[in-house]
């Protein structure tokens, strides 16, 4: 299952991913002042930084932002090339992103009974993929502290992350017919096999970067360190540095604005809007048409019903709910 592709509104940064009130921390201080301010009006919720409430707990509107600002980076966007009207857009689009998770973490928190405990080595892989983000300790607790969270809560969340995953697979079929596994071909457009080291510019200076790192690939460049060393050591790409830096098959629609892998001839640094990437090309295949496998027509049929399942089960929750939501926003309307 691919947790990119299914719950991909769930994966977007994971120190605001949830509300500051989580599965584990229900009645916190943000609880307890909405439900003291039940009778408060729209303009006063929205005086105190709050965007929406959801069961009368507060989604805030620097969360809201600090998605947005994820969303754009993720496109090589900012908000300085955007007009009033679509960063209006964007901005609901992010808040009813919000919503929904709060909706599932809702039904995940009343069927938590039902569902199977998740092993303690599963939850500390999920714990270890998200502080990959962070370069140091200081940053992560600074991260941490800039939203409100307690210590030891990044964990919690991470649990709460594969529970709420539990969850939405007891929700969506994805069982395919055999009459709907034909055969079927495709064009594999040409493609390079890449491996690289990537440092993020995200929140950060660019030339800052660029500078550290060109220091850190000094040892690479004159062979006193292996790729996979440097890569396990100082690589912000987590699904790359578990793999020894590799990415795999990589084809230029797959690619982040800035790298073109046809002009690479040996390792090189490139700048793209996500960082910076010292990448190298380990192998190459022209354009072909080629015949799946069955178990890949599987793949895609059961990937489809997931995704289709996975939007008609949010769509509907959504609008069964809605009574439980309050949109304080005013650019909402």
């Amino acid at each position: 299952m691919s947790k990119g592709f299914v719950y991909r509104f769930l994966i977007y940064g994971v120190i605001v991913l949830y509300l500051l009130l989580d599965l584990k921390v229900v009645q916190g201080p943000l609880h307890q002042w909405v439900m003291a301010k039940q009778g408060a009006t729209v303009e006063e919720l929205r005086g105190a930084g709050i965007a929406a409430t959801v069961y009368q707990q507060p989604i805030l509107i620097s969360q809201v932002e600090y998605r947005l600002a994820s969303y754009l980076y993720r496109r090589g966007r900012s908000q300085e090339d955007m007009s009033e009207q679509e960063y209006r857009l964007v901005f609901q689009h992010c808040l009813e992103e919000l919503i929904l998770e709060h909706f599932v973490r809702a039904k995940t928190y009343h069927n938590e009974m039902e569902l199977p405990p998740i092993p303690e080595e599963e939850i500390s892989e999920e714990y270890a993929n998200d502080i990959q983000q962070f370069s140091s300790i200081a940053e992560r607790l600074e991260a941490e502290q800039s939203v409100g969270m307690l210590e030891g809560e990044l964990r919690l969340r991470s649990h709460a992350y594969l529970q709420q995953q539990q969850y939405l697979a007891r929700q969506i079929s994805t069982t395919a017919r055999e009459e709907e596994i034909t055969p079927q071909q495709v064009t594999l457009p040409e493609r390079w096999r890449v491996r690289h080291i990537f440092r993020s510019t995200w929140d950060r200076d660019v030339d800052l970067v660029k500078d550290e790192f060109q220091a850190d690939l000094q040892p690479l460049i004159s062979g006193e360190i292996s790729f996979e060393a440097l890569s396990d050591r100082i690589n912000e790409d987590a699904r790359a540095k578990s793999n020894a830096g590799e990415i795999g098959w990589m084809s230029s629609y797959r690619l982040p604005e800035g790298i073109d892998l046809t002009a690479i001839k040996e390792p090189s640094l490139l700048q793209s809007k996500l960082g910076w990437h010292w990448i190298e090309v380990l192998d190459y295949r022209q354009a072909e048409m080629v015949a799946l496998p069955r178990d890949s027509v599987l793949a895609l049929l059961e990937n489809e019903k997931r995704e289709k399942g996975l939007d008609y089960y949010l769509r509907h929750l959504r609008y069964r709910e809605d009574k439980n939501v309050v949109i304080v926003w005013s650019e909402y309307q």
